[in-house]
């Protein structure tokens, strides 16, 4: 009944999900890996192939480094697919999409939503629930990648978009964005997954965060209704994660500019401006310009 559909990369990881999901999917499905490092293929790409390939009417989108700690979360899953008005539900998401770039959870407030497990290395996994009005599944903005489903039909309404997102990011914000003209995206609370790892924000995060932004530029932010207060709170956080990201990574100067000159304007003589300035001076393209400018000088 589920065909799961898995980007894979580590043999071990794979046949470890792999083994996983057959003890505890509690029905029929199929998994279907596709290795994009050896076609060179974007995980939006591989997604759309899996989804072609697939026998079945519902579709799970997994990352092949999470273990289903849920017994029967297949049946789980189908209960909420089956209910007509959810479009595609995840086990982490957020009640806001920022105009900032950023990822999906924004940890501002009251505006994520999640039930995971998550292993840092060499310790035990710490759990992360936030479910505050107690619902069976929640509503929110945009689901994060370690875990997508929805049916063969609204995949095919919006499929993932290869043509604009060529890489491994931003893939989940546009598919939420997207399903969310299919009906309400959702986090669940009645399957438990362990994540092992973190992603990171590089260059090529980056790039496609900013062709995000391009795409969805008129729609943002994307907010519910009862994060409307939060607004400007998400905004701020979403500004000084992003600007500290193209600092880290020399990104160009102009982009790092413009993002502290939007941060200075979202909290005007605000005292925590200091340290983004001293950051973009010191450790950004520009203080390295700076620096080897003054380093010429002196020889």
């Amino acid at each position: 009944m589920i065909s799961v559909i898995v980007a894979t990369r580590n043999n071990q990881l794979l046949q470890q999900l792999s083994d996983n999901i057959q003890k505890s999917i509690g029905l029929e499905y199929e998994i279907i890996a596709i290795n994009g490092d050896k076609a060179g293929k974007g995980i939006c790409r591989i997604y759309n192939e899996g989804a072609a390939k697939a026998q079945y009417p519902f579709l799970c989108f997994v990352h092949e480094d999470i273990l289903f700690h849920t017994q029967g979360w297949g049946l789980n899953l189908l209960k909420h697919l089956r209910q007509e008005d959810i479009a595609l539900v995840g086990v982490l998401g957020a009640t806001v999409k920022t105009r900032t770039p950023s990822e999906v959870f924004i940890p501002v407030d009251n505006l994520v939503r999640f039930n995971q497990l998550q292993r840092r290395t060499g310790k035990t996994p710490e759990h992360y629930f936030y479910n505050p009005n107690k619902e069976d599944s929640s509503e929110v903005k945009v689901v994060d990648g370690l875990f997508l489903a929805c049916t063969q039909v609204n995949h095919a309404r919006y499929p993932f978009d290869e043509q604009t997102l060529k890489g491994f990011h931003g893939y989940d914000i546009d598919f939420s964005l997207g399903q969310a003209n299919n009906g309400k995206v959702v986090v669940v609370y009645d399957i438990l997954l362990e994540h092992f790892s973190y992603g990171g924000h590089s260059v090529s995060w980056i790039d496609d965060q900013m062709i995000l932004l391009k795409k969805w530029h008129a729609e943002l932010p994307a907010y519910l209704p009862s994060a409307q207060k939060s607004i400007l709170k998400a905004e701020i956080n979403s500004t000084e994660g992003f600007l500290l990201d193209l600092i880290l990574n020399r990104y160009s100067t102009a982009t790092q500019l413009s993002y502290l000159l939007k941060l200075l304007a979202l909290r005007p003589f605000n005292s925590k401006n200091i340290y983004f300035i001293r950051r973009f001076f010191i450790r950004g393209t520009l203080g390295k310009q700076l620096k080897k400018l003054f380093s010429s000088s002196v020889h």
